[in-house]
């Protein structure tokens, strides 16, 4: 979702709040059937995702403020893409006691 918000930023930035995405905005939009309902579908999911839009909302100091800049949208995707590298990376092997570093006694 943040990927398709960050592509379609325009269609959702606050004309009242130049550069950013308000969450009142957002809400506004679901309700008005002048907008596309792609778009008001859109903006209904998102607003559903309380623990994403908390992710967008938030500030460089954790604060929530009603406001998502693209930014924010921008430290959201590499945060998610992070974790999912993390989560897809292979478990470390677990050593061997025989793993070439302890001395083997000659027969």
């Amino acid at each position: 979702m943040s990927k398709q918000l960050a592509n379609d930023f325009k269609v959702f930035e606050d004309p009242k709040t130049p550069g950013f995405v308000t969450l009142n905005h957002l809400e506004k939009m679901v309700k008005d059937h002048n907008i596309p309902k792609e778009s008001r579908d859109f903006a209904k999911e998102l607003m559903g995702r309380e623990t994403l839009l908390d992710q967008l909302d938030s500030d460089s100091q954790k604060w929530l403020d009603g406001k998502i800049s693209e930014q924010s949208i921008q430290d959201s995707i590499a945060a998610q893409t992070q974790a999912r590298q993390d989560k897809e990376a292979p478990a470390p092997r677990p050593r061997s006691p025989y793993d070439g570093t302890d001395f083997l006694p000659a027969f």
